[in-house]
């Protein structure tokens, strides 16, 4: 199996456990993303890509980050005091710091998001 089809199998592995730990239907996961039964199936089964859009969805309906999703598991900083040398960067997480926390919530998974990308292009990268 290679690098992306493992990936998107945890990714399914993943979904599946904390469906049923909510004792969820796949029809009702399916209506609540927004995508159809087969393809909520397929996806569930690692046998479709999924897209940010709907492991975002995902995530957002169990009140989580899509690192659980993608990692089956929250991950966590334990150091509390990161130094951001990017000025820019550095402004807009002080931005995200005031935000509601339904805000840093949609800002985590964002970033999440393109943590997950860059490990999908680096998966693709050592493929080709």
């Amino acid at each position: 199996m290679n690098s992306i089809a493992s990936l998107l199998n945890n990714v399914g592995k993943n979904i599946t456990q904390l469906r049923k730990a909510h004792k969820l239907t796949q029809q009702s996961m399916a209506n609540n993303v927004g995508v159809s039964v087969s393809q909520y199936q397929r996806i569930e089964a690692g046998a479709a890509n999924v897209s940010f859009e709907t492991l975002i969805k995902i995530a957002a309906y169990f009140n989580t980050g899509i690192d659980l999703l993608v990692y089956g598991e929250e991950v966590s900083f334990e150091n509390e005091h990161i130094v951001i040398k990017e000025p820019n960067l550095a402004e807009k997480m002080m931005e995200i710091e005031q935000m509601s926390s339904a805000d840093q919530k949609l800002a985590k998974q964002m970033i999440d998001l393109l943590i997950a990308k860059k490990e999908l292009d680096k998966l693709v990268d050592k493929m080709h």
